[in-house]
């Protein structure tokens, strides 16, 4: 049986990363979902970042780390200073903070 999957979408006005970070451990909470991908999309003609999540059950996820970047230099660097640390590499994706769009690589965090 395929895992439920669905999305939310958050508005393109969060006031920073950090802002959706929390916003979206919240809702990995609240909904027994893990995030599995960060995208631009629209919504009755609005901007947002679609959240797709896949529901879990019986696991701790742990804290989520968003790192924003521009380059593939910076994409590899955020991606060495996390694997010192031992978080996870999850998915890179977009998002709208502050109604412009921005790269994004997600982890999560060592437990």
């Amino acid at each position: 049986m395929a895992a439920q999957q669905f999305t939310k979408a958050y508005v393109s006005s969060m006031s920073s990363l950090k802002g959706l970070e929390t916003t979206c451990e919240g809702d990995e909470t609240n909904l027994t979902a893990k995030i599995i991908s960060l995208q631009l999309a629209t919504d009755d003609g609005a901007k947002v970042t679609a959240g797709k999540y896949e529901r879990v059950r019986g696991v701790k996820l742990g804290e989520l780390a968003f790192e924003k970047y521009e380059t593939d230099v910076d994409e590899q660097s955020l991606k060495a200073i996390h694997q010192t640390k031992e978080d996870s590499f999850l998915f890179k994706g977009q998002a709208y903070v502050q109604d412009n769009p921005i790269k994004v690589l997600v982890f999560r965090e060592k437990a």
